[in-house]
């Protein structure tokens, strides 16, 4: 269970199971997952799924059942009890890897299923993409793609200004935090350009990607002449509403609208603030999965070797800013990781680095040698699981 990532620990019988299960509970952080041995003392792996089942504080986790024998019960009996799987001991690390990610994906079947969806028009247009973050280029371009839009890349402020003063483009996506030239000096740099251009005023849309959604950063952008923003990591419905609201009309399909006024920021939980399933989050690698035409994983391993091979760079930049105490070389490194990590689902990742950015740009570098050190952890940590992800496929 280390080795793919997760938390975990372990009780000697049923009774201490539920005595631990329900102290998680108290303490905020339920399990998400409990594997019953089918043969203990006292209280077997079916028996304790029934307790579990029965309390409704412990309903939610979901119960894979081992056993070393084929005698665990018929299928009902097992499923009136709560389990989703049953493994077979010894279990093989491949086997246990895809019951847990199946588990934990499961939904209740006794919730009626989804409505369908009908399937949204594709779009089209030019679009600018301007990101320095290698994981986040990979899964906003895989994204476009995707959705039908011609892409360019421009990896910071300054070739976003010069791509948009040389070329047409009907969309631009603008990271708010790159080298050289960040995001707001380059939508400034493009809005006086456009007002000195001779000819018919046009104002080309551009679009913010932050990875913050606070009141403060709305009136940043606007000032920046900024139109909208996304706030990152965001989902494939995401990006495709925007681009509705702003693309222009004939590059829309029936029934998109026309933009209005800069909204409002959406909530957006703290990415740290999600259940802990361990150093990743599946569902993210599940939807990344889906971003690729081939339907394999050519996709995803790219961008887990960009999120792996980044680490050491990164890790060096916040090292380096320690001893100087420079607060803003530790939060650019620590934003930048951030917002890969939430990319790729390493959400306790993630949120430790959301800490060392928000103290950075306090100026308190307090205790920061040992939040680096939890970072240092959680990032190998996560870049195994991720591995482990790969190999069992």
């Amino acid at each position: 269970l280390s080795h793919l990532g997760m938390r975990a620990r372990s009780a000697g019988d049923g009774g201490m199971a539920l005595v631990a299960m329900r102290a998680a509970v108290d303490s905020g952080q339920p399990y998400a997952l409990v594997l019953l041995d089918m043969h203990m003392p006292g209280m077997d792996g079916l028996a304790l799924a029934r307790e579990i089942r029965a309390d409704p504080r412990l309903a939610d986790s979901r119960l894979i059942l081992l056993s070393s024998t084929y005698q665990t019960g018929d299928r009902a009996m097992r499923e009136s009890a709560g389990i989703v799987r049953c493994l077979n001991k010894p279990i093989r690390h491949a086997e246990l890897r895809q019951a847990l990610v199946e588990a934990l994906r499961r939904e209740d079947r006794s919730a009626p299923p989804p409505a369908p969806v009908p399937a949204a028009p594709a779009l089209a247009g030019r679009v600018l993409l301007a990101e320095d973050n290698p994981v986040n280029q990979r899964v906003a371009c895989a994204m476009l793609a995707l959705l039908g839009v011609e892409t360019h890349v421009a990896g910071n402020g300054i070739e976003a200004a010069a791509q948009a003063a040389e070329q047409d483009f009907d969309l631009i996506l603008m990271d708010c935090q790159m080298p050289e030239l960040d995001g707001y000096d380059a939508s400034r740099r493009i809005r006086r350009r456009e007002a000195q251009a001779p000819g018919p005023a046009r104002r080309i849309p551009i679009l913010a990607l932050t990875a913050n959604a606070m009141e403060g950063d709305r009136e940043k952008c606007l000032a920046a002449g900024m139109d909208d923003y996304l706030t990152k990591p965001f989902t494939l419905e995401q990006l495709r509403g925007v681009l509705r609201r702003w693309l222009p009309q004939d590059r829309l399909g029936p029934g998109d609208v026309a933009p209005q006024t800069l909204p409002r920021p959406a909530d957006h939980p703290d990415v740290a603030a999600s259940q802990d399933l361990g150093a990743i989050n599946p569902d993210k690698l599940a939807s990344i999965r889906a971003l690729d035409p081939g339907g394999g994983n050519r996709l995803l391993a790219q961008i887990v070797s960009a999120f792996r091979d980044n680490i050491p760079s990164v890790m060096i930049e916040m090292r380096s800013g320690l001893p100087a105490g420079d607060a803003d070389r530790l939060r650019r490194a620590a934003h930048g990781l951030k917002s890969s990590a939430g990319n790729v689902g390493a959400e306790t990742l993630a949120g430790l680095c959301r800490q060392v950015e928000d103290k950075a740009r306090q100026g308190d570098l307090a205790a920061m040698d040992a939040l680096v050190n939890e970072i240092e952890a959680e990032a190998a940590r996560a870049s195994d699981a991720l591995a482990g992800f790969l190999e069992g496929g």
